[in-house]
């Protein structure tokens, strides 16, 4: 494919960032191609490990909150059966590592808004701040990650934490886990930074064929039924008052707006919005079984 030729060229002139992405999708390749050189296999392989822990970590996230292993195993057989997130599994995209980040991510700050003020593991935000800078390391759109975690913490009345020494130790580990993408862009005239903007505030005006044909996409790229069932789960999980699913409306929300403002202005690709069918599809799997 031509994303996968595009990415795997990160590989070959390794720098610290680049133009349309970070770089931790050809810090991954890299190695691979260094030690065995290059072929489909290996440029798919990334994406295939990345996608079968994907797969464990959405069975043990359903399980948590169904309480069935049953309903779990058909809810990510369901996620693989999806044509986009099935392509992802053996396409190593930079969304690939948000759909890997996501489980644990959601899982520390839950237990850091669970621990009582003072309380609660030191590891925990040091986890947190690398996270998050993987993420940032991923792709831009990583900066999405941050409104849903304050929301939360203001939802469980966790002030306290908004301005914690420790939060602010997370935060400084995310900064320099992605300051290679800040130096390079200071090399480089922001230039990354001056090209997604132009995506997300293009000077054009608003069209709702744009919108549509985006939607019309995923709706064809994740498969009708299960564009529809994705819907039908943010439904169902806007109504829990699990902490799990919560956070999986917060995230997903967050993402959706985005992309669909973002939509109007320039049509979005299927793949841009994939976190939310992500965790939306076993959630409305799950409340359909």
């Amino acid at each position: 494919g031509v994303d996968e030729a595009h990415y795997f060229l990160y590989a070959y002139f390794l720098d610290w960032s680049y133009v349309d992405h970070p770089p931790l999708v050809g810090w991954t390749h890299w190695p691979l191609y260094k030690l065995f050189g290059t072929n489909e296999l290996l440029v798919r392989l990334p994406a295939i490990i990345i996608f079968a822990v994907v797969s464990v970590l959405l069975y043990r996230w359903v399980v948590s909150f169904s309480r069935s292993q049953a309903v779990a195993f058909l809810s990510v057989v369901a996620v693989n059966s999806s044509f986009l997130l099935n392509a992802m599994s053996i396409m190593l995209l930079p969304d690939c590592f948000l759909l890997l980040i996501i489980f644990p991510l959601m899982e520390t700050i839950r237990k850091i808004a669970a621990a009582g003020p003072g309380e609660g593991r030191t590891g925990d935000f040091i986890f947190l701040g690398l996270l998050l800078g993987l993420a940032g390391l991923a792709k831009y759109t990583a900066i999405l990650f941050v409104p849903p975690l304050i929301v939360y913490l203001i939802m469980k009345k966790r002030y306290d934490l908004l301005y914690a020494p420790r939060m602010f130790l997370a935060a400084g580990i995310a900064l320099i886990v992605i300051s290679p993408v800040l130096y390079w862009n200071i090399q480089h005239d922001f230039i990354s930074f001056r090209y997604q903007g132009g995506h997300v505030l293009a000077p054009t005006a608003p069209s709702i064929k744009s919108f549509l044909v985006s939607l019309l996409a995923q709706f064809g790229a994740y498969s009708p039924f299960l564009f529809a069932v994705a819907f039908y789960g943010l439904a169902r999980g806007w109504k829990e008052t699990d902490d799990r699913l919560r956070l999986a409306v917060l995230f997903g929300v967050t993402l959706l707006i985005f992309f669909l403002y973002s939509s109007l202005y320039e049509r979005t690709l299927p793949h841009w919005p994939s976190l939310f069918y992500l965790l939306f599809i076993p959630v409305g799997a799950c409340c359909l079984l």
